[in-house]
């Protein structure tokens, strides 16, 4: 039995009462009716009275789960799941559907005492769950989860066994009933936080169509909470997993309406997610216009490609450099960024750029390919960077942003006239 699905309730001394239990029953003069199992509540070794009768196979079967029901009542369910863990296949279905409906009821009831008792034993019989009519288990199921996900944020959360391990181990047995009800507690009027919380849940049971139906309760979330997404509703869109939701991702990054932050995060979590299959998806974000946030969103863009391309690629990346346009050109914004980019993204890989850096600035026909690659080598070579950089001595393109007036050229940042 998968450890996560084992009792939590201890039986040192549960064959001695079993034993104690069937010796009471057995002797007695008269039939023992529902009085009886009552009153044995109250008096000494009642439990294990009780646990004797509910053992006996020949007993009524209503009168056996109402023994049962008075067992949970004084906090003895343990009992209660050994004499169902030890009985035969046949008396165990029989005992455990009507069971099952009243742990069902429990999940409702008033007193909250009551749905945490409902809860230990539930989870301690989940293994029995596959015996049963389907109808028992998952009706009592759902009951479970109606309950359960609001305590996933109670404080103080409830006594006795974690919900959210309750939760879980009930997805693994019935994946189906589970992610049914979570997809529909999902549905409901949540803040983001749990709505992540839920959707951790579901991935964690990792039952694929619960998951595919998530995907579409998270996209619709994910548009109705435009253009300022939460970071928990992302988080929960990147874990899922789904494709279409990732796509989500990458074309939030290019509205610009939401803000730059958000979109940023937006970035980084798909590239996490589709590795390279986010490369077209980085590609027109880098090639966007976006007047009123100032194109923030490129060196985001650029930084991303560059991680996912790696720096084999580094001239085909500067080469796909929108040219001329929207890039920042006022005060020193271009050459903070530029620098950035060569310090944060080139620099931990300058051993293996060295010769794409060089093609770029000599031979591009991409002006800003040629000002990011020079710049570049000038930071990251400074003592060799005079001569790398000769081809470039008569270059007159502007560079506008790198705080200087009247702008310098790209032939006075290779002469080295240029401030670093």
């Amino acid at each position: 039995m998968p450890r996560a699905l084992r009792t939590p309730f201890p039986f040192r001394s549960a064959a001695r009462r079993l034993a104690l239990g069937l010796s009471v029953c057995l002797c007695a003069a008269c039939g023992i009716g529902a009085d009886d199992l009552a009153r044995w509540k109250e008096v000494q070794e009642g439990k294990e009275r009780l646990t004797g009768f509910m053992a006996q196979a020949k007993r009524p079967l209503d009168l056996r789960v109402r023994a049962a029901r008075h067992l949970m009542e004084v906090d003895a369910g343990g009992q209660v799941v050994h004499v169902i863990r030890n009985t035969t296949p046949e008396d165990r279905k029989a005992l455990l559907e009507p069971l099952l409906v009243y742990l069902g009821t429990l999940f409702a009831s008033a007193a909250p005492e009551d749905a945490v008792r409902a809860k230990d034993v539930l989870y301690a019989l989940l293994p029995y769950t596959s015996e049963v009519e389907a109808n028992y288990a998952d009706e009592t199921i759902e009951a479970l989860v109606l309950w359960g996900v609001p305590q996933l944020f109670a404080e103080p959360p409830p006594p006795g066994r974690p919900v959210e391990q309750v939760l879980l181990a009930a997805g693994l047995a019935r994946p189906n009933a589970v992610g049914t009800a979570l997809v529909t507690a999902l549905q409901g009027k949540l803040e983001p936080a749990h709505v992540a919380r839920i959707s951790a849940l579901i991935d964690a049971i990792g039952h694929v169509p619960t998951r595919l139906s998530a995907a579409g309760v998270l996209l619709q979330a994910a548009r109705r909470s435009l253009p300022t997404p939460p970071d928990p509703l992302l988080e929960a869109i990147a874990a899922n997993g789904n494709e279409t939701l990732l796509r989500f991702l990458l074309d939030a990054a290019r509205d610009p309406e939401i803000p730059v932050i958000t979109r940023a995060r937006a970035v980084d979590l798909a590239v996490e997610r589709l590795g390279k299959r986010a490369v077209a998806g980085i590609e027109e974000i880098l090639r966007s216009e976006d007047p009123i946030a100032h194109n923030a969103m490129r060196l985001p863009a650029l930084m991303a490609l560059h991680r996912l391309r790696g720096p084999g690629r580094l001239e085909e990346t500067l080469t796909a450099l929108p040219d001329g346009t929207g890039w920042p050109d006022e005060g020193d914004e271009m050459r903070v960024l530029v620098d950035r980019f060569c310090t944060e993204a080139v620099g931990p890989g300058k051993a293996k750029v060295r010769k794409d850096l060089v093609a770029v600035a000599a031979k591009s026909e991409n002006a800003t390919g040629r000002i990011f690659a020079a710049r570049c080598i000038r930071l990251l070579y400074p003592d060799e960077a005079r001569e790398m950089l000769a081809p470039l001595a008569n270059d007159r393109t502007r560079l506008r942003g790198f705080g200087a007036e009247p702008p310098p050229t790209l032939g006075d940042l290779a002469r080295g006239r240029l401030a670093d």
